[in-house]
């Protein structure tokens, strides 16, 4: 799962162990966390284009352990399609997330 241009303190607020549903048996479970500065495109002084970090958003990738259903059209997440591309929301309690799917495996 991968969210882009967040600002830095609701990143830091995804953690490994976060849930969607019952502790006992979580419809969605996040496994891994990895954070990393959002990229800008900067205009030196000088006339030249960089590609610098921005100074407060951060791009978010989620592994996450999530309940599917195998149907005849395809893997379903809350009972529509899951596969790269298409977005998800999760309710972690503290937090609902909406996330674009990387890839299904």
């Amino acid at each position: 799962l991968r969210m882009t241009d967040l600002r830095a303190d609701t990143a830091k607020a995804i953690r490994p162990g976060m849930t969607e549903g019952s502790v006992d048996n979580p419809v969605a479970e996040i496994t891994a966390v990895n954070i990393e500065p959002s990229l800008i495109i900067a205009t030196g002084d000088d006339g030249s284009v960089n590609v610098v970090d921005h100074p407060i958003n951060r791009d978010v990738t989620i592994t996450a352990d999530i309940q599917v259903r195998d149907t005849p059209t395809g893997i379903q997440f809350k009972g529509e399609p899951l596969r790269g591309g298409t977005r998800i929301t999760l309710d972690l309690g503290t937090r609902i997330i909406t996330a674009e799917v990387l890839r299904v495996t």
